[in-house]
C-alpha cells in the first residue's frame, strides 16, 4: 500500500489537484461566500481520474502483483487526504479571520453596505456542511465512476451538483435573519453559548456521515472494480 500511495502522489495526481485542494484559503477574501471552495475541490477530482484515464493508470496497475481492491483503497486514501487538506486550509482561514478585523464571529452574515460578508460564517455548523457534501460527493461519484466502467462527466456533474446542496440549503437558512426562521438562522452562524449544542451536533453529524459513507462506498466500489473485466 504504502508503495501504491508514493504511485498516486508522484505519479498519478495530476499538480492541479493540489492547486484546488489549497482553495480552502478563499475563506480570507472578504464579501466571498465560504463555501464556494468546496465545488472547487469537489471538480478537480476530474484531473485525477481523467489522467488514470488516459495514462492507462489503471490499467497498469492491475497488471501489477497486487490485490484489485488495493488499487481503489490507494485512490479512495488520495481524496481523503486532499479533502482533509481542503477543510484544514479552510479552518486555518476561518480561524485567522476571528483576529483580522471581521468581526467578533468571523466572516459574518450582514449587508456589504454595513461592512458584513455573505453566506454562512465558518463556524462549526459549516464545517459540518462541508463534510456532509463531501460524503454526498464521494458516494455518488465514485460509485458511478466504478459502476459505468470509469465515465467521468455525468457522474462528476452530477455529484458535484447533489454534493453541493446541502451547503445551499445551509447558505439559505444562515440567511433568514428578519424572517420567521431567524432563529435557525441565529443557531448557524452565531458563536454564542446558546448556538454551541447546535453546531456541535451538526458538526459531528457531518463527520459521522462522512466517515460511514466512506466506508461503505469503499467497499461497494472495491467490489465493483473487481468484477470488471479490464
Amino acid at each position: 500500500m504504502k508503495n501504491l500511495l508514493y504511485k498516486e502522489f508522484m505519479l498519478a495526481i495530476h499538480p492541479m489537484v493540489w492547486v484546488f485542494a489549497l482553495f480552502g484559503l478563499m475563506i480570507f477574501i472578504p464579501n466571498y461566500p465560504n463555501s464556494v471552495f468546496v465545488i472547487y475541490v469537489m471538480m478537480s477530482f476530474i484531473f485525477l481520474f481523467q489522467g488514470s484515464r488516459e495514462n492507462n493508470d489503471t490499467f497498469y496497475s492491475a497488471l501489477l502483483p497486487i490485490k484489485k481492491r488495493d488499487i481503489v483503497k490507494a485512490r479512495f486514501l488520495s481524496i481523503l487526504a486532499f479533502e482533509m487538506l481542503s477543510i484544514i486550509m479552510a479552518a486555518v482561514a476561518g480561524i485567522s479571520t476571528y483576529f483580522m478585523g471581521y468581526g467578533p464571529m468571523g466572516k459574518q452574515i450582514g449587508s456589504l453596505s454595513n461592512g458584513g460578508g455573505v453566506g454562512i460564517p465558518p463556524t462549526l455548523a459549516f464545517f459540518g456542511f462541508v463534510f456532509l457534501a463531501f460524503a454526498i460527493f464521494n458516494s455518488v461519484f465514485l460509485n458511478m465512476h466504478y459502476h459505468q466502467k470509469f465515465r467521468m462527466l455525468v457522474p462528476m456533474i452530477l455529484s458535484s451538483v447533489l454534493g453541493y446542496l446541502p451547503l445551499i440549503l445551509a447558505e439559505i437558512f444562515a440567511s433568514m435573519q428578519g424572517t420567521p426562521l431567524e432563529s435557525i438562522s441565529h443557531q448557524l452562524d452565531v458563536v454564542a453559548n446558546d448556538t454551541l449544542v447546535c453546531q456541535l451536533l451538526i458538526f459531528l453529524g457531518g463527520i459521522g456521515t462522512y466517515v460511514v459513507s466512506f466506508f461503505l462506498t469503499y467497499f461497494s466500489c472495491a467490489k465493483k472494480f473487481e468484477r470488471i473485466d479490464l
